[in-house]
């Protein structure tokens, strides 16, 4: 074989291989064009085409984020409740978180110191009321006695200072009872209340003994003097009379509020007046007409 042969076989190998090439690339392209318009396949979404939306309806609601964490929660106000008694807290009436309004019982204070308290009281009263019984009836007989010119001045005088000094001795247990009762109200949140029934002698007259109340403010802030409700029962009447006896000399009379709704020359029939200057001792009578007719309320 020529050298020429060789070098002809070898160009048209070349020129079959560049033949090839060209038609092969030509027709790479004019697939990649044809498959753009129609949006279908692979290419067209990687290469940049428009993207679907879908619109939804507007609407409020939490969104579903929890963050889990330690916290302090604190009341935007706080009070601090104190008592008005020194004791050991009974009982606690009241829950973390209740709502509470004025008025409600919260707590109790054992009351039982008080209440032995009070009784000390009023067994000091009745001892100094007895020896003051002893003192007047002492007095009684030095004055018939002095008269007669069988004592002195000296020994009457005694037995009258005795006596005054046992006087004054009541009027100190009895403001140690108010003291007492007072503290007993603060306890219980309210004033101590009673109930009791007496009758009437042949000759109509009534006796009993009693503590006197403390001077109190109801709800409204209203002041009510120490005072004891009465029901007055009889035959004839069809239906009970109702009426208040207060403490002549008490300095809270002039702010009752039930008192001041009486005329002021009708107030003395609600007053009870000290028994011959005996603060101890009081009187007050009913009358159910005439001019010292009793003032009687409706209930």
């Amino acid at each position: 074989m020529s050298k020429r042969l060789i070098l002809g076989i070898i160009g048209a190998l070349v020129l079959l291989i560049a033949w090839w090439s060209c038609h092969h690339s030509a027709s790479s392209e004019q697939s990649g064009s044809t498959g753009a318009p129609g949006g279908s396949g692979r290419r067209s979404g990687i290469g940049g085409g428009p993207v679907p939306v879908v619109a939804g309806k507007v609407e409020q609601k939490d969104m579903p984020i929890y963050l889990d964490g330690l916290g302090t929660v604190q009341a935007f106000y706080t009070v601090t409740v104190h008592t008005r008694v020194d004791g050991e807290l009974d009982k606690v009436l009241f829950t973390e978180g209740q709502e509470v309004k004025t008025g409600d019982l919260l707590a109790v204070v054992d009351p039982r110191p008080y209440q032995a308290a009070l009784d000390q009281a009023i067994g000091k009263k009745a001892q100094d009321e007895a020896q003051l019984a002893n003192a007047k009836l002492t007095l009684g007989r030095n004055t018939d006695l002095l008269n007669k010119k069988v004592i002195d001045q000296q020994d009457f005088d005694t037995s009258k200072y005795s006596m005054a000094q046992f006087q004054a001795a009541v009027q100190a247990d009895q403001a140690a009872i108010e003291n007492r009762v007072e503290h007993a109200g603060a306890r219980r949140g309210k004033t101590p209340d009673g109930f009791g029934r007496i009758a009437t002698n042949e000759r109509g007259e009534f006796q009993f003994s009693t503590i006197k109340p403390a001077a109190r403010r109801d709800e409204e802030g209203l002041m009510h003097a120490p005072h004891l409700a009465v029901v007055l029962l009889m035959r004839g009447l069809l239906r009970h009379l109702l009426t208040r006896v207060y403490f002549a000399g008490d300095a809270a009379n002039s702010e009752d509020v039930v008192l001041k709704l009486v005329p002021p020359e009708r107030r003395r029939t609600l007053l009870a007046e000290p028994l011959q200057g005996n603060l101890s001792e009081l009187s007050w009578d009913i009358h159910l007409q005439g001019e010292r007719e009793t003032v009687f309320f409706e209930a």
